[in-house]
């Protein structure tokens, strides 16, 4: 048990907070479900929709997720945010800038950076000429 990464891992899935996909209409997933399912996750009326139309037209069977299925995804998801709250800081601990850890990762990584850091970054543009 516990966290684990396979080799290789992309920087952005190791600062990524987003187990599960929150801002997704629909997430699907293997957490919390038996084998040959998965589970999937309606987070809006579009998401719903969706979903009915695919069950209706015979694209998906589905059945509902028991309350410890539930509680499972939300104990990893919660995991989740805690090991890339903690994989960002150690990564951003090692440089001297911002700067130099975007640029050794990406720039797509700047959208798991903490409120915080962005905000200091912000004003650290404004301040110097581009």
């Amino acid at each position: 048990r516990g966290s684990h990464y396979i080799k290789g891992t992309p920087a952005a899935c190791l600062l990524c907070n987003d187990f599960t996909a929150e801002l997704s209409d629909i997430s699907l997933g293997s957490i919390g479900s038996p084998r040959g399912w998965r589970s999937l996750l309606i987070r809006s009326e579009i998401g719903e929709e969706l979903v009915n139309e695919a069950i209706k037209l015979g694209y998906l069977q589905a059945n509902d997720l028991s309350d410890e299925d539930i509680k499972v995804i939300a104990k990893v998801s919660k995991r989740k945010k805690e090991t890339a709250k903690k994989n960002r800081e150690e990564l951003f601990s090692k440089y001297e800038t911002f700067e130099k850890a975007v640029k050794l990762l990406g720039s797509l990584n700047v959208r798991y950076l903490s409120e915080d850091v962005e905000v200091e970054y912000l004003k650290h543009l404004n301040e110097v000429e581009l």
